[in-house]
């Protein structure tokens, strides 16, 4: 029996740009920027998103960093919900008709002294958490055993640094 429905994608999504900012001096950080396209090749719904930009070399607009806002338009265009707010916060979307709001996603709590961990959340931090059970069953090629990729995830960036480039060496 022959399914064309479940070869076909069910959505397609064009991605935004990705910028690294303050490479040579200043904090550094990378953010999503621009236009965005999410459509559902089903329903024919589609939603474009856009990640506003922060500023340029001589400012910033603190209301834009990490802000998205995005319209959500039916299979004939027209225009359903509206999605507003940080995706370092959350997101909310509004019924354009009714104009009811609700969150729609909510960023995790952070940990104390996460800017030290890379901002990264609790559940991100502990994806490579190793157990001795795991540690044992893990091939030594696995890079959750490297130390310079440890010692960056504990913060000790120099340490980091000092084994990443020894082994570069050797």
């Amino acid at each position: 029996m022959k399914n064309d429905a479940v070869k076909k994608e069910s959505y397609e999504i064009s991605v935004p740009k990705i910028y690294v900012g303050n490479l040579i001096m200043g904090d550094r950080y990378i953010e999503p920027q621009g236009k965005t396209v999410i459509e559902n090749k089903w329903t024919g719904d589609k939603c474009t998103c856009d990640y506003k930009i922060r500023g340029g070399l001589l400012y910033t607009n603190s209301d834009n960093i990490h802000a998205i806002e995005g319209i959500i338009t039916d299979q004939n265009g027209e225009q359903r919900y509206k999605l507003v707010g940080k995706y370092t916060d959350k997101i909310e979307a509004i019924n354009l008709k009714t104009k009811e709001r609700w969150t729609v996603f909510e960023a995790p709590e952070l940990p104390p002294q996460s800017s030290e961990m890379h901002n990264m959340n609790y559940f991100a931090l502990q994806l490579n958490l190793l157990s001795d059970n795991l540690r044992s069953k893990l091939p030594p090629t696995d890079s959750r055993l490297r130390e310079d990729v440890r010692a960056w995830e504990f913060g000790e960036l120099e340490a980091s640094q000092n084994e990443k480039t020894r082994l570069e060496q050797n």
